[in-house]
This record gives C-alpha cells, sequence and structure tokens, in this order.
C-alpha cells in the first residue's frame, strides 16, 4: 500500500517512522549524535519523503531531553512556495508550544535558487526584479528567519533542467 511522497521508493522507503520502535530508534539516534558526537544541527535531506509529524516529534523530544539544536533544515526539493512554506508550518503546528519557542526550523529556499540559476545562465535577458518577487520563498509570506539561501549543492550534478548547476557567474548568486 506504497502510495504519495511518504510512502515511495525513495531515500527513507526502508524506514516507516509509524512505527513506534523505528519512530523511538531514529529519535533516540539524533540525541544520541548531539550528545555522543558533538553535532549542533540538523539538515534533513528529502524532507517530502516523510511526514512533518515526524520531524515536530524527534524536535519535541530533543527539546525535552535539554536538546534545542540552533539550526534545523529541511531540504524539500521544489520551487513550489507554497510546498516549501507548508513543510515549515506542518513541523511547527506539529510541535509542542514550548519547542516552538525553542526551536525554529527552515528550510532551503530552492524558488529564490532557480530565479538565481535563471539569472546566471539564462541566455535572454533575465528581469532580477524577479528574484525579488515570485522568485523567492520569502514573497509567499514565509518569514526570513525560516528560509536558508543556497546556490549549488551535492543534488546539481547533471545538466537535466532544474537540477543543474549555475554554471556561469555562481558567484554573483553567492553574493546575493
Amino acid at each position: 500500500n506504497l502510495g504519495g511522497d511518504w510512502d515511495g521508493m525513495y531515500f527513507f522507503y526502508d524506514y516507516d517512522q509509524f512505527q513506534t520502535s523505528t519512530r523511538d530508534s531514529l529519535i533516540a539516534w539524533a540525541k544520541w549524535n548531539w550528545d555522543e558526537i558533538g553535532i549542533r544541527g540538523l539538515r534533513m535531506d528529502a524532507v517530502k519523503h516523510f511526514t512533518p509529524d515526524f520531524v515536530g516529534d524527534m524536535l519535541d523530544a530533543m527539546h525535552d531531553g535539554g536538546f534545542d539544536p540552533p539550526m534545523v533544515v529541511g531540504e524539500w526539493y521544489s520551487t513550489n512556495t507554497g510546498e516549501l512554506s507548508g513543510w515549515i508550518n506542518s513541523v511547527n503546528n506539529a510541535m509542542d508550544a514550548d519547542t516552538r519557542a525553542a526551536i525554529s526550523p527552515k528550510i532551503f529556499d530552492f524558488a529564490l535558487r532557480e530565479s538565481l540559476r535563471k539569472a546566471c545562465d539564462d541566455n535572454t535577458f533575465f528581469d532580477t526584479r524577479d528574484i525579488f518577487g515570485s522568485g523567492s520563498l520569502s514573497g509567499s509570506g514565509s518569514s526570513g528567519f525560516n528560509i536558508v539561501t543556497f546556490v549549488n549543492n551535492h543534488d546539481f550534478r547533471d545538466e537535466s533542467g532544474f537540477a543543474s548547476l549555475i554554471h556561469n557567474q555562481p558567484v554573483l548568486a553567492y553574493a546575493y
């Protein structure tokens, strides 16, 4: 009965966060990384493939255990600003009030990243005003405190459309 992003055969397909033992093991692992290894932030890859409720539960458990990561950022690979801000809102809604006061989840702004790519790489005239409006998650009403800007990372290693590196003048995008 696999269906949709959360149950699709991607990334965490072999983890079922709805199983108590699995959920508890993953939360214990996150706490162990904080306590024993000294990791002080969470960069969660492919968050569209596991529920915001799980992330909220994990952050609640970490906060209740005295572990408040100053940086929690999710990677939701989409340029749809509604999906991106929806993840932040869903995680916040899944957290207890005291956790929300202590931990502020963030998301990578793929919409802005795509606008920066177009500004740097498109051979046609690009209206840079688009970067500050429809091309940015900040234009969707999301708080700037919940947005992380980036240019290139490990996902952008081929030439296929949206999944392409910024090739021409990426320093301009970084300067932004």
